[in-house]
């Protein structure tokens, strides 16, 4: 079984066990990611989680996130749903491998379908959830964005 977020800081004593099954519950109830609910809860301010999980994971922390640091190339071969979904967004290329990535909550992307697909990674940052939605909802065109809409209701059988 992948760690999960709440596991990770009760380890590295962030988190007491109270606390820790206490948002596990809440997950649970609310279907909701570990992570959404130390937020929800009000445990951790997003700044707070993401200095804890950059620390416990050794991964850098980026305090600033914005779409002119991602190679628009890249956007091109990983849809918005994808980046949507998982947190997660590719930074920068090298010979046609992707090697870093700015990502919200490491923990959910071990779960995910699309931690299969992310090639050789050399790089990961953690990045504040609310500044990695508003960057990437500037960096992909609408047309993007609503093209990956239309795919997933039309998959849903809806109009």
């Amino acid at each position: 079984m992948e760690p999960d977020v709440s596991k990770v800081l009760f380890e590295s004593g962030d988190l007491s066990s109270s606390t820790r099954m206490m948002v596990h519950e809440y997950a649970n109830k609310w279907n909701v990611s570990e992570y959404d609910a130390l937020l929800q809860c009000h445990i951790f301010s997003e700044a707070e989680l993401a200095d804890l999980i950059a620390s416990s994971t050794g991964y850098d922390r980026i305090y600033a996130f914005s779409s002119n640091m991602v190679d628009e190339g890249l956007i091109k071969n990983f849809p918005f749903k994808d980046a949507w979904d998982s947190g997660c967004m590719p930074l920068r290329k090298d010979n046609q491998e992707v090697h870093s990535y700015v990502m919200v909550d490491p923990f959910s992307l071990l779960n995910s379908r699309f931690s299969e697909n992310l090639g050789p990674v050399f790089e990961k940052f953690i990045v504040e959830k609310s500044i990695f939605y508003r960057a990437i909802l500037s960096l992909y065109p609408l047309e993007m964005q609503l093209a990956d809409l239309n795919v997933e209701r039309a998959s849903n059988g809806s109009r």
